[in-house]
């Protein structure tokens, strides 16, 4: 009897530990979040992903920065001190990042080693190249979307459009002015400005073109004016010739009767386009200032 109490009292024992260990292993596993499950959350995978690409390209760049410039030996030295102070950062990645703010603060980091970079060493040719082609897009971009929001008194649709644009263009100008570049990123802002400026050129097209309602008031009052102004000129001439006592077969006279008759024609066939239009009202003025001066009398000399 006294064997077989003490068996139960091990047995217990026994699985009283089991049973503690079984409980104190599943706590473990409510409070510490494995691998997996830190994974599954899916902005924390995207960060995870995009750290990884961008040290790629950040060794890739460093590399290829060495090869670049090996003939300057201080500027290689300079790289090759960078490079060993990428390695902290190289192992902190290797680790598991347990909480996305910390993913995220590593993705700060990165991107300030690759603007260094940058400074240091300057974009490859290539990336130059496009840099500057992205640059002069920018400033045509803004130049047409600058004057078509100018024309909001005229067209406003135009106006509304392109002040639109100019937020976007506002929120691409960082980006383009990065110095920490590569080639693929430098294109996708390549593509993004040459539909912007496609955008921008066919809205100063239809913000600057003339307005047909305006236009056609304009010519309408322009035919109307000429009218009035032949009459005058007309009139004009006739007082100066009476003032001058010039009659019929006088040279000075028959020139002006013989531009008078054509003036009259002219406008007897109204004007198709405004710039026609004011090109004649023009000449009749010049007529009429050639009447006054022969109306005034010339005031002798001394």
């Amino acid at each position: 009897m006294h064997n077989r109490g003490m068996r139960r009292q091990a047995l217990s024992l026994a699985l009283g530990w089991m049973l503690g260990g079984w409980v104190a292993g599943s706590a473990q596993a409510q409070t510490t979040p494995s691998a997996a499950s830190r994974l599954a959350d899916p902005a924390l995978a995207r960060c995870v992903t995009a750290n990884r690409e961008q040290l790629t390209e950040l060794n890739q760049a460093l590399t290829a920065s060495q090869a670049r410039h090996r003939a300057n030996p201080v500027l290689v030295s300079r790289l090759q001190t960078l490079d060993a102070e990428l390695q902290p950062l190289r192992a902190r990645l290797g680790r598991e990042s347990r909480s996305l703010p910390d993913c995220e603060q590593l993705n700060q980091t990165l991107t300030a080693e690759h603007e260094r970079l940058a400074r240091m060493a300057g974009p490859e040719p290539q990336v130059a190249d496009c840099m500057a082609a992205n640059a002069q897009a920018l400033r045509d971009t803004l130049l047409a979307l600058d004057a078509a929001a100018k024309a909001a008194p005229t067209r406003p649709t135009q106006a509304a459009q392109a002040q639109a644009a100019l937020k976007r263009m506002d929120d691409l100008r960082p980006g383009v002015a990065r110095e920490s570049q590569n080639l693929a990123t430098c294109r996708q802002y390549s593509s993004a400005l040459a539909q912007e400026k496609q955008q921008a050129t066919a809205l100063q097209a239809a913000a600057t073109s003339p307005d047909p309602m305006a236009e056609s008031a304009a010519l309408a009052a322009c035919r109307a004016g000429v009218v009035d102004a032949y009459a005058d000129t007309r009139q004009a001439w006739r007082d100066a010739a009476l003032l001058a006592g010039l009659k019929a077969g006088n040279t000075l006279l028959d020139g002006a009767s013989a531009r008078l008759r054509q003036l009259r024609e002219e406008v007897a066939r109204p004007p198709a386009g405004l710039a026609e239009c004011q090109a004649l009202g023009q000449a009749l003025e010049q007529e009429k200032a050639k009447a006054a001066a022969l109306a005034t009398p010339t005031k002798p000399a001394g």
